[in-house]
This record gives C-alpha cells, sequence and structure tokens, in this order.
C-alpha cells in the first residue's frame, strides 16, 4: 500500500515528470485535492475522484499543505 500524506507544515508537494512513468499511474484522492495539468490546462480534482495516467505521458502535479490531501 503506497500512500502519501500531505501535511500543514509543507507548504507545497510538486510532482513533474515531463516524460511520464514506464508503466500506467493512478491516483486516487481520498481528501483533500490535487492541482493537476492535462495538456497544460490546469484542473482541480477533489476527494474521492481518481486521475490515470498512461505510460509515457507528462505528468504535473501538484499537492498544498493547506488542504491536507491524501492520495493512494
Amino acid at each position: 500500500e503506497a500512500a502519501a500524506h500531505m501535511s500543514e507544515n509543507r507548504e507545497k508537494l510538486p510532482t513533474h515528470r515531463p516524460r511520464g512513468r514506464l508503466d500506467f499511474q493512478l491516483i486516487y484522492i481520498a481528501s483533500g485535492k490535487g492541482e493537476f495539468y492535462f495538456h497544460g490546462k490546469k484542473e482541480i480534482v477533489i476527494a474521492e475522484n481518481m486521475v490515470i495516467y498512461r505510460p509515457k505521458e507528462e505528468q504535473r502535479y501538484y499537492y498544498y499543505g493547506v488542504d491536507q490531501t491524501e492520495v493512494y
């Protein structure tokens, strides 16, 4: 089980993979929210939603401490 918990003590947790990953990635937002970019356009993804990245697809997203985001 892989999980990330964003604490209020950390202002911002950025992720940017210009070439993506070699595998699929599924991100489930359990609580809070995340700021994701798809084809250069910003989208806010809220709790109880998922994001799926295809292999080699650019990944650019941010979590903010104030949102106390929990993802799996």
